[in-house]
């Protein structure tokens, strides 16, 4: 084909026409060899070490959901972070001094 002359445009023929077949493109090869196959391993991953907080009397403790107001709450927090004290903590201490108030404990 003239590098200089247009391609036929396949959607000039109607549709009528069938268009001319197509066959495949196959390559033979002679003197074909074959390739040694490199299996290439990843290395296994590394196991993660988990950070285990031990506390005593672990197996006497709950967990809790609870709800309170936003602006106490956030008093709460900040009150902890500057005591570094953890929240929980603060509020089971909490507790524990308003049921010794209460006479319970």
């Amino acid at each position: 084909m003239n590098p200089l002359q247009k391609r036929n445009n396949p959607f000039s023929a109607p549709v009528s026409q069938k268009p001319a077949k197509i066959e495949p493109y196959v390559e033979e090869f002679d003197d074909f060899e074959e390739e040694e196959v490199v299996e290439i391993r990843k290395p296994a991953p590394k196991p993660v070490k988990k950070t285990v907080i031990e506390r005593d009397n672990d197996n006497d403790r709950v967990k809790y959901t609870s709800t309170m107001d936003r602006k106490l709450r956030r008093s709460i927090k900040i009150i902890c972070a500057e005591r570094g004290l953890l929240f929980a903590a603060f509020v089971e201490e909490a507790c524990k001094e308003k049921l010794r108030r209460e006479g319970v404990l």
